[in-house]
């Protein structure tokens, strides 16, 4: 039974303290979805005397309310747990946030395919790739598999390897901060196709090379038509 019912609370709920005093808990708290776990939350308070986790709930206009719950047991003199405190921060905004970027992050996946458009980052101090699916695609390389800048070379034809590592030793060794190379890759098919790469150097204070980001362009076509 709810015993106390702050102005945030209400304003979370859409339901003022009259309302709310003398209600049940679990029925007024918790979301359908949420019911189930009511048990272990009350076994980890009567237990630990704490529990904190996430939970769904729904405010006084049924929409779907996403909460940060913190709760402690409250005890009389002879320690004896006697009730339950808990605090509210509603995460709905920030799992909003989420779920717009996810949204934006498979958008921008889809036009990239479209695109053969393909994006990474090169950490040229630890050898690691970060990659974007349709870049590993365009390779032929196995999506989400940690990569280095050889497993590019590797996937480039012996007759262009020497060019993409040579633009490379240029960036490192202080050459422009930007440049573009074509070098050609087997296809799933077998068939040669030709990549376009355009890069940019980011250095420490001391003018090391650290990082190199770019995107890649499957221009097969483009080649073909002008050839």
């Amino acid at each position: 039974v709810i015993c106390g019912w702050n102005d945030a609370a209400g304003e979370l709920y859409g339901r003022d303290e009259a309302e709310m005093l003398g209600s049940s808990a679990t029925s007024v708290v918790l979301a359908p979805a949420d019911e189930a776990i009511v048990a272990p939350i009350v076994r980890g308070l009567l237990e630990l005397g704490r529990w904190r986790g996430e939970l769904e709930v729904r405010d006084a206009i049924d929409l779907p309310l996403r909460l940060d719950v913190r709760a402690r047991a409250v005890h009389d003199s002879a320690g004896e747990a006697v009730g339950f405190e808990a605090l509210f921060v509603d995460l709905s905004k920030r799992v909003e946030a989420q779920q717009r970027a996810s949204e934006l992050d498979s958008r921008l996946a889809l036009a990239h395919r479209i695109a053969s458009l393909g994006s990474w980052l090169w950490d040229a101090v630890e050898d690691r790739l970060i990659a974007s699916d349709s870049f590993t695609d365009l390779l032929g390389l196995e999506s989400g598999a940690e990569l280095t800048m050889a497993d590019v070379l590797r996937a480039t034809t012996p007759e262009d390897r020497t060019v993409v590592q040579s633009a490379l030793d240029e960036l490192r060794f202080g050459g422009p901060e930007a440049f573009a190379v074509k070098y050609r890759v087997r296809g799933a098919d077998g068939g040669l196709r030709w990549l376009e790469a355009h890069c940019g150097a980011v250095r420490d204070g001391d003018g090391v090379l650290i990082r190199v980001w770019g995107t890649t362009q499957d221009v097969t076509e483009r080649i073909r038509a002008r050839d």
